[in-house]
């Protein structure tokens, strides 16, 4: 056994440890052909940019931009990088693209650390091989079409057995990041015993208790800091027991813990908001809200309000559509928010599909911009045509701090 072969067998087993990575880089510089400069370029490019996104650097910088396009570049010889074993995980996927939620092995920092089989029945027999060739510290249990999940909103097939029988393989606090589709409060009890060291939960579109089962187990997920929620409409058309759920949520010491917050498909601004009233948010730093009425229902001057919170990064994306207009003049109380504790410390703004502003409202929003001396990343989904709008954002940007390279 060589170097390299020792390096990736310490990798895998200590998946966490970035010292690792970067020794294996350097020796493939030293001791390898064009093929192993290209992967070692792809382990530093990788930490360059989670690094960015760590420190909430906009993709529209010119050095991000950089960056992003070269891992594009690397990832195309990806497929040379897997083992067999990888390639059987998605033997009946059609997907060979890197960059998406659904791809069955995806790289992240230099190896393969996030898979979402694509048939659940064969994790069990692949995951001891994967785990010993790859640091995988992330996985998704999805279904992957409208006709698998019309069958299990309906109560059809055994996803949810399927679901638990590839939970019950996974070694102990071995994953930080767990995506469940359709978890119920049985899905939940499983992962509790494997999920030590759990640091991120994405739950989409959570049966009815699940959500109540996690705020009764916060004791068992100490490490946990980032709670998403996703496609958050209730599957049995329960909103009212959604919403108390993740009130009660709110409540719990696991909101004391929680740097990170995230809903997305729950019009019910109101009950988010009240949530967010709880002063148990003593961590939090990132909160998303998207698709969940929050500006239009006059949020901002809500959030202004709140005390014992100071965000990093506040992303609000209220339109389902172009034809749903964001309410420009909900956007007064921006100016107020960015001077207010919660948003002293405020990195990253994204306000997705404002649509039309002007006049009074545009030039408020600006001068909130341009005052906050913290931001430096600033961005909405569609192109800015507004040269006051523009020019904020230059400023904004303008305050990036360097890059951090590897």
């Amino acid at each position: 056994m060589n170097e390299t072969d020792d390096l990736l067998r310490a990798i895998a087993n200590d998946p966490t440890n970035k010292d690792l990575r970067l020794s294996y880089a350097a020796t493939l510089e030293d001791t390898g052909g064009p093929h192993a400069r290209r992967r070692a370029e792809c382990i530093r490019v990788q930490y360059a940019v989670q690094a960015c996104r760590d420190l909430y650097i906009s993709e529209s910088h010119p050095g991000f931009q950089e960056l992003l396009l070269r891992e594009t570049e690397l990832l195309v010889h990806a497929k040379q990088w897997l083992t067999p074993e990888t390639r059987d995980l998605a033997r009946s996927n059609c997907s060979y693209s890197w960059g998406g939620e659904k791809d069955y092995a995806q790289f992240r920092r230099g190896f393969v650390e996030h898979i979402a089989p694509r048939d659940l029945r064969a994790l069990p027999r692949l995951l001891p091989a994967l785990l010993e060739q790859w640091p995988i510290l992330s996985l998704t249990c999805s279904v992957w079409n409208k006709q698998e999940a019309r069958d299990v909103l309906q109560r059809k097939g055994d996803f949810h057995k399927q679901m638990i029988a590839a939970l019950d393989a996974l070694p102990e606090n071995r994953f930080r990041e767990l995506g469940l589709w359709f978890a119920e409060p049985a899905t939940i009890e499983r992962m509790l015993p494997k999920s030590g060291n759990l640091e991120t939960l994405i739950l989409y579109s959570p049966f009815p208790g699940a959500l109540r089962e996690i705020a009764k187990a916060a004791a068992q997920l100490p490490a946990l800091k980032a709670l998403q929620i996703r496609h958050a409409w209730p599957v049995d058309g329960s909103t009212a027991a959604l919403r108390r759920e993740l009130l009660e949520c709110s409540e719990t010491v696991l909101a004391e813990q929680l740097e990170e917050w995230s809903v997305a498909h729950l019009d019910s601004p109101g009950v988010l908001l009240d949530c967010l009233s709880s002063r148990q948010w003593k961590q939090l730093k990132r909160l998303s809200f998207h698709r969940c009425g929050i500006i239009n229902s006059g949020g901002l001057l809500h959030l202004a309000t709140l005390r014992g919170i100071t965000l990093h990064s506040l992303e609000l994306k209220d339109r389902w559509s172009a034809d749903d207009p964001i309410d420009c003049n909900m956007l007064f109380p921006l100016q107020e928010l960015l001077t207010e504790p919660i948003g002293w410390m405020l990195r990253k703004l994204a306000l997705k599909q404002l649509g039309t502003m002007g006049g009074v409202a545009e030039n408020s929003f600006c001068d909130g911009l341009e005052s906050h001396q913290q931001l430096y990343n600033f961005s909405c989904d569609e192109e800015i045509t507004s040269a006051a709008l523009a020019k904020s954002q230059r400023v904004v940007l303008g305050r990036t701090p360097p890059l951090p390279t590897y």
